[in-house]
């Protein structure tokens, strides 16, 4: 039913050490990530601290500017978004 695995088929399966470090970096940037979207889920949390988080994550990952920017598509009123 199961068949024999032998040591050297496992090693080949773990990742490499450049690749766990990758990973590693990977699951930095999602607990930054995780952080700010749970305080965006805070009752006291205002357009203006919104603002700020979306500017500390574009700052961090540019490419985010087209989804998170104030000329976002989503920004249905461009006059209430803070300079």
């Amino acid at each position: 039913m199961y068949a024999l695995v032998e040591l050297d088929d496992i090693d080949d399966l773990l990742p490499t050490s450049r690749q766990d470090k990758a990973s590693d970096r990977v699951k930095l940037r999602f607990a930054d990530l995780d952080t700010i979207t749970k305080a965006l889920q805070l009752d006291s949390a205002t357009i203006a601290d919104s603002r700020a988080y979306f500017d500390e994550v574009i700052a961090e990952y540019p490419a985010s500017s087209s989804k998170l920017g104030t000329a976002a598509k989503i920004v249905l009123q461009p006059s209430l978004s803070l300079q």
